[in-house]
């Protein structure tokens, strides 16, 4: 009797962490009419797994009334904390701040591209005037994506203008007739705007990098190299779309995930909520909200509940709502589509800003959605001359009242020569910034700072007590004085005097350096599961490294496949929970731990399937992969520079250096210098490009002691067992040839990497990815004797061994020479033979190659160094 098979889905999720630098709970509740802020968010109360089942049990109204009935207690716990002047911490700035290498993936991670670290803005409030919400949707405020997270295929994108009846001026490089090249077509404005972020190549066009793109409502895109905001021009057809680094001020960032990577957008108002806008509307909610009378909502439908045919809420057609009652409730009543669920207020929050004493003080709230707003009994505005503005939550001193010239006791406890009763906290990131004091009245002199413990990375300007950062040099300090999420960073408490009209004063404050986690990895890569069944939380690993700034929220996205092609997973940000068509499948702990519990309910979806295929059930993989398609690496040679006046910064000289083809190194020491190497050339030290700079498509260059380990080892594959690429380093004879892969997969410990021996024993399938190695182990290396290697000459990734392998004819056993060549022609060179000293790098030598050669190297036999010679 055949066994049947089960039906099966998969789904492929590409999950995203956000990492923020504080969010200090705050005791002003200030909040629309219908709850507290906080409830909004969840505050980790309802995406839990028990919460889920809870829905499924009790439903979600009662549930949703115990979550708040928690919250209030703790909120009542919260103790008041006063603190000093208003500080400003400092934003994230990881956009274009210089790209990486491209990180070693873990043994069993498979590297393509699906999961990315966001860098939340870092900032903090610390006033008397606090209000208990925790950090905003990243949907809402947005963040900056770290450099580590950019990578070709998918990657967080940069944010972009959008300028409807405007277009470009001058000509598309996606334009030449002659050539057939004609841009793209039958693309909307959001994936004309994808194009450009990913300076996608059109159909016989150059490969150029996008610095602008105009949608047409034909539906033709085109892109440009370079497109001011200054210089558009009048097209009512068009819609002009310019990438920048950033939102103006009084906008938010927009995050729209999507399984194939993240689109950004920036908007004033009406975007609480929102994914994606564009047009000066929101064209798609993000997970958790619904569109209603023009605005994001938060809503949530209720938990498991199905219709008559067994339909859930998010597989309902609008023409399917109705009032019959199903389990007590009608889809009027428990769905949200349906005008019913449980509606939330939109989470918000106030800009984080500082002032003198005596400046004008207006707050608003960000985004602005509710129409009413209020404040409780702890929040004293009024006692400082401040009001608030019921229908719009502006915050402002009240008509005809003084400013303060003075902070009071119960708002900054100091007695005389002590500093005050709570430290205020300063985030530095990079040498680009700097902290000026808050002062009253002039005469300050003589600043002077001291820490503990003692920090390289921090000074003080005496004359105007400015803190400046400077890369870490020395001691890096650690402090456990700040909340959860910087707690053991590097820092200090610091303590900065000064003198003003001879007298003394002093003030401390936490200097913290944050460091996001480089890379986030979980113990598994895919997980099988029975409807019902629930699994063990996965974890993310924590880093063995000191003083990182762990995750703190989490996003996740995904592909579905082998169901319905109207299947759909969502995840909603409010719950922290994966719904496939609206049925709980997963949830996402505070921690980042992942528990997959798909609900009994989702065998709904599996009665419409095929019984034939697959015996798997449903599938969950998690990719891992932080990099981006090109590498810089620090190179010596001997070149002439040119002077590129155009780029003032090294971020720009490097990004200018990208786009353009011609440009293979450079080097930035208060000018950008663009450098080609000659044989004639003086010596330096340039920052070399490196394209193509994937696993697949890269060499490695190993430094090691002894000579026949050291040099180019280049990719022959990806072993689909025990993951990871094998790499290879030629030679002439077999058993000279030596195979590198990663430490964990060739017996060496973590971070260090195997050279192996060849093998008779060996067996490889690259085609099935099967890379048995069974040859001695040279030695373990680690990871710091490993750089990407300059290709001289275009290779194809992956493929240049099969072609080595059916040119090459061997080398003859024994030489002719003509003695009658006429010179200077008359070179020849065994392969297992270098070139003599007296040689040097003139002709025939080969210039390039004898620089890459090391000194020890030049004019000793050492076997296969080839394409020394020119003939």
């Amino acid at each position: 009797m055949a066994i049947p098979s089960l039906p099966f889905m998969i789904f492929q999720a590409a999950l995203l962490s956000f990492l923020a630098s504080s969010s200090a709970p705050q005791e002003c509740n200030v909040s629309p009419k219908e709850t507290p802020p906080g409830a909004a968010m969840g505050t980790g109360l309802l995406q839990t797994k028990p919460a889920a089942l809870a829905l499924e049990k009790t439903g979600f109204e009662e549930s949703m009334l115990k979550a708040m009935g928690k919250l209030e207690e703790e909120l009542k716990d919260l103790k008041a904390k006063d603190t000093g002047l208003v500080e400003e911490l400092a934003e994230l700035k990881n956009e274009d701040a210089g790209l990486k290498e491209v990180p070693t993936m873990p043994h069993g991670r498979p590297d393509l591209p699906g999961i990315f670290a966001q860098h939340q803005n870092a900032s903090e409030r610390r006033s008397s005037c606090k209000k208990p919400t925790g950090s905003p949707l990243a949907s809402l405020v947005g963040g900056n994506i770290s450099d580590a997270s950019e990578q070709k295929a998918k990657k967080v994108e940069g944010v972009f203008h959008i300028f409807p009846g405007k277009k470009c001026r001058g000509s598309p490089f996606t334009v030449d007739r002659d050539a057939s090249c004609d841009g793209f077509t039958g693309l909307s404005v959001e994936q004309c705007q994808k194009k450009c972020a990913d300076s996608a190549k059109a159909p016989n066009c150059p490969q150029k990098t996008c610095g602008g793109a105009v949608s047409f409502e034909s539906g033709w895109c085109h892109l440009w190299e370079e497109c001011s905001e200054s210089e558009l021009v009048d097209s009512s057809p068009a819609t002009a779309i310019i990438p920048k680094a950033g939102c103006p001020r009084g906008e938010v960032k927009l995050f729209d995930f999507q399984p194939a990577g993240a689109t950004q957008s920036c908007c004033k108002q009406a975007c609480a909520g929102c994914a994606y806008f564009s047009g000066n509307a929101c064209q798609r909610c993000a997970g958790g909200f619904i569109l209603r009378e023009g605005q994001c909502t938060a809503c949530t439908s209720s938990g498991g509940w199905l219709s008559v045919d067994g339909k859930s809420c998010m597989q309902l057609a609008a023409g399917d709502c109705s009032d019959e009652k199903v389990r007590g409730q009608s889809s009027n009543e428990a769905c949200c589509q349906c005008g019913g669920g449980v509606v939330t207020p939109t989470p918000f929050s106030y800009p984080n800003s500082r002032w003198s004493l005596d400046s004008n003080i207006v707050l608003k709230p960000e985004p602005r959605t509710a129409l009413r707003y209020t404040v409780d009994s702890k929040c004293e505005l009024a006692a400082h001359n401040l009001t608030m503005d019921s229908s719009t939550g502006e915050i402002s001193y009240m008509a005809g009242r003084a400013k303060n010239q003075a902070i009071p006791k119960p708002f900054m406890p100091q007695e005389t020569g002590q500093t005050p009763a709570s430290s205020v906290t300063l985030l530095f990131h990079d040498d680009s910034e700097e902290k000026l004091p808050l002062t009253t009245g002039s005469g300050w002199s003589k600043f002077e700072l001291g820490c503990a413990p003692e920090v390289s990375w921090l000074s003080i300007v005496a004359s105007t007590g400015a803190l400046r950062y400077a890369a870490p040099s020395g001691a890096t300090g650690g402090v456990s004085v700040a909340d959860d999420i910087l707690f053991g960073q590097d820092g200090a408490v610091c303590v900065v005097t000064a003198w003003q009209t001879h007298k003394k004063h002093q003030t401390t404050f936490v200097a913290i350096r944050p460091r996001p986690w480089p890379t986030l990895q979980y113990d598994l890569d895919a997980v099988a599961v029975s409807v019902g069944e629930d699994l063990h939380p996965l974890n993310p690993r924590p880093h063995k490294e000191q003083g990182l700034m762990k995750p703190w929220a989490f996003s996740m996205a995904c592909d579905v496949s082998g169901a319905a092609s109207s299947t759909r997973f969502t995840y909603d940000r409010i719950l922290n929970m994966g719904l496939l068509d609206g049925h709980p499948i997963l949830d996402i702990s505070p921690d980042g731990a992942i528990t997959v519990a798909p609900a009994r309910t989702l065998s709904e979806l599996f009665d419409a399937l095929s019984v034939s295929g697959s015996q798997r059930k449903v599938e969950t993989t998690l990719t891992i992969v932080v990099q981006d398609t090109v590498c810089w690496v620090p190179q010596n040679i001997k070149g002439t520079g040119l002077p590129h006046a155009s780029a003032d910064t090294e971020a720009k000289c490097r990004s200018q250096c990208r786009a353009d083809e011609t440009c293979a190194n450079y080097k930035f020491e208060g000018q950008c210098m663009r450098y080609d190497a000659r044989s004639d050339g003086n010596p330096v030290t340039v920052v070399a490009k490196v394209t193509n700079c994937t696993n697949e498509g890269t060499c490695m260059k190993v430094t090691h002691s002894e000579w026949y380990l050291a040099g180019t080892y280049c990719p022959l594959g990806r072993d689909a067992v025990l993951g990871g690429i094998v790499y290879l380093r030629e030679h002439v004879t077999q058993q000279d040839m030596v195979y590198l892969r990663e430490g964990s997969s060739g017996g060496c410990g973590a971070n260090e990497w195997a050279l192996m021996a060849p093998s008779s024993a060996d067996f490889i399938d690259k085609a099935l990815g099967l890379f048995e190695l069974r040859g001695t182990r040279h030695a373990c290396i680690s990871s710091s004797s490993l750089e990407h290697s300059l290709s001289w000459c275009a290779t194809k990734a992956l493929a240049w061994i099969e072609e080595q392998e059916e040119d090459e004819e061997g080398q003859p056993a024994l030489v002719l020479d003509d003695p009658g060549t006429a010179q200077p022609a008359d070179f020849w060179l065994h392969p297992c033979d270098c070139a003599p000293d007296a040689w040097g790098a003139d002709l025939p030598v080969d210039a390039q190659m004898y620089e890459q050669l090391p000194v020890a190297w030049r004019g000793v036999g050492h076997g296969a160094i080839l394409l020394w010679v020119r003939d």
